[in-house]
């Protein structure tokens, strides 16, 4: 089973992606998850209505 993410790690990704600090990609490495995972889980969504 896939590790469960905490609500502030979600929260700290999603502002990264929003914020344009570097690729979904960078990002998600920076964060230490693959960018699959970003993606897969909305992670990577743009607006609060994605949430």
């Amino acid at each position: 089973m896939p590790k469960a993410f905490s609500e502030e790690f979600r929260a700290d990704v999603i502002a990264a992606v929003r914020n344009r600090t570097g690729s979904t990609a960078s990002v998600a490495a920076s964060f230490g998850v693959s960018s699959s995972c970003v993606q897969r889980s909305g992670l990577s969504c743009t607006t609060d209505s994605d949430i």
